[in-house]
């Protein structure tokens, strides 16, 4: 009853989402960071799903799903601090345009009056 979801074999949506997530992994000079965020977020939870099922209804561990559970943890985590890198990265430069701007801004406001002697 739980091999299917909505008709679709599990373990051929785990091979969509692993082929997803290699895909945004290999992108990884693009700005694909937030896509590769949002398929690890979604295997992670979809495998937390799974395993649930399997402690709590099957009372039945499978190896594989295990490995697999803790692989999505840590692309997830490394993902997640990726982009949060790249975040601050971004708000840093933003900071510094505008900080320039800024400046220029002031400077342009400024007349310059020579000395009469």
């Amino acid at each position: 009853a739980y091999a299917l979801l909505f008709g679709i074999p599990v373990a051929w949506i785990g091979v969509f989402g692993f082929l997803l997530l290699s895909g945004f992994s290999l992108l990884r000079f693009t700005n694909h960071k937030p896509l590769l965020v949002i398929v690890s977020s979604i295997g992670f939870l979809f495998e937390l799903y799974l395993t649930l099922i399997e402690a709590f209804v099957l009372h039945a561990y499978c190896i594989f799903c295990l490995v697999i559970f803790a692989i999505l943890i840590l692309t997830t985590v490394l993902s997640i601090k990726k982009f949060s890198n790249l975040l601050k990265r971004i708000n840093y430069g933003l900071g510094m345009t505008m900080a320039v701007q800024s400046g220029i801004r002031f400077h342009r406001t400024m007349t310059y009056k020579p000395r009469q002697e």
